[in-house]
């Protein structure tokens, strides 16, 4: 699964982009598939040189984004293919459009032979983003972690819609429902993989809605993270 840049591809004339009013029609088929794509690997001491996204700054980027696009192009309507100049000209006068979000994320240590996934978190707003991973930074100082590798996995979450549309999250037209969706995505994580410095949602599993994720790591190489299917249940 590669990773989904929808901007990208709508500036290259290869995508169709609806009207952000159409977005908020798309219902996400929950009963199908959540796919949580990881997508980076980064060492877990260089997180702050790395401009990442949450699902908040995300939804707001790419809808600021769209607006200011269109009004560049003449005679724009939605499902519109873009040709070459008018990308150009997009890019020239707003510069590269916003990256893809990775609102959810996985810290695990590696002494060389094993790896633990010892940390799962999301990153919803500007004021929360990583807000977890600084206190597990805190704890990864215990001496016991001495010597091992500490990584921190990036994961996208894309979602299969009703109207046949494949979304990124952050371009779900229902916020509040997009934010549940990563909270429940993030509660199945944390009881399946049970992360030792994980505080909060390791005794019972409560999501809000039935559906499966599906964990898929395209780019990045792990022994802790592997593809497969998890099914939860409300």
């Amino acid at each position: 699964m590669e990773e989904s840049a929808f901007f990208k591809q709508w500036l290259r004339g290869k995508y169709r982009m609806p009207d952000l009013d159409d977005f908020k029609t798309f219902q996400p088929d929950l009963d199908f598939l959540i796919w949580v794509a990881v997508n980076h690997k980064i060492p877990f001491h260089k997180i702050l040189h790395h401009k990442i996204l949450g699902l908040d700054e995300a939804w707001t980027k790419c809808r600021e984004y769209y607006r200011n696009a269109i009004n560049l192009v003449v005679e724009y309507s939605p499902y519109m293919a873009l040709d070459h100049e008018e990308g150009l000209e997009i890019i020239d006068t707003l510069g590269d459009p916003p990256d893809v979000s990775h609102p959810l994320y996985i810290i695990t240590v590696d002494d060389g032979t094993s790896e633990e996934i010892v940390y799962v978190g999301k990153s919803s707003s500007n004021h929360s983003r990583f807000k977890g991973g600084h206190t597990t930074a805190i704890k990864l100082l215990d001496p016991k972690y001495d010597g091992k590798l500490k990584w921190i996995y990036l994961c996208q979450i894309m979602l299969n819609c009703t109207s046949d549309e494949y979304l990124p999250l952050e371009f779900l037209g229902d916020k509040a429902l997009a934010e549940d969706i990563l909270d429940d995505a993030e509660s199945v994580l944390i009881d399946d993989y049970k992360p030792v410095l994980n505080t909060k949602k390791m005794d019972t599993l409560n999501v809000k809605r039935n559906f499966t994720i599906k964990i898929q790591k395209s780019f990045v190489d792990s022994t802790a993270i592997q593809d497969k299917f998890i099914f939860a249940r409300a």
